[in-house]
């Protein structure tokens, strides 16, 4: 990926705005973070903006058992560089900064503005209240970037 190597170490890193602690072996280094600052989720919602502006909705509906990874680049649960190009925001920060490894912190209910609350009571997952997965809920690019900004109007009065 191009990306420079850089010697994990515990505690704080100060050029990349967060602090670590030593997984099962020192070269593990794992965030002290267990989910992302509201602050953080507002960074990434004013990139997926762009996303939104500029890119086809796609996604991916995993089948794998026990590993599923079902995704949608119009919301939080797009795993590219382009939303979350900060070590600060990964669960492995050492490992976003070396090889591009996207392991996003985990974010609150409620935080994506593709979720449809009052859908989750039928399943476990963002997928059973997501706008892009549930049929019933499909809207329009302008409609996306509107729920988009309501969010951040949101959680910026946090």
């Amino acid at each position: 990926m191009g990306k420079k190597e850089v010697k994990p170490r515990p505690g704080k890193n100060i050029e990349g705005g967060f602090e670590t602690y030593s997984g099962y072996h020192e070269s593990t280094q794992v965030n002290v973070l267990r989910k992302l600052p509201v602050e953080r989720v507002i960074v990434a919602l004013k990139r997926l903006r762009k996303v939104v502006e500029t890119e086809k909705l796609t996604g991916y509906d995993d089948d794998t058992v026990g590993a599923k990874h079902t995704t949608c680049n119009w919301g939080l649960c797009n795993d590219t560089l382009k939303v979350w190009p900060d070590p600060q925001d990964h669960i492995f920060p050492y490992e976003q900064m070396s090889h591009g490894r996207v392991s996003v912190l985990d974010k609150l209910p409620g935080h994506c503005p593709m979720q449809v609350m009052d859908l989750h009571k039928d399943g476990n997952g963002c997928f059973w209240s997501c706008h892009f997965f549930q049929v019933s809920c499909a809207r329009s690019r302008e409609e996306y970037l509107e729920l988009i900004d309501k969010k951040i109007s949101e959680l910026e009065k946090l």
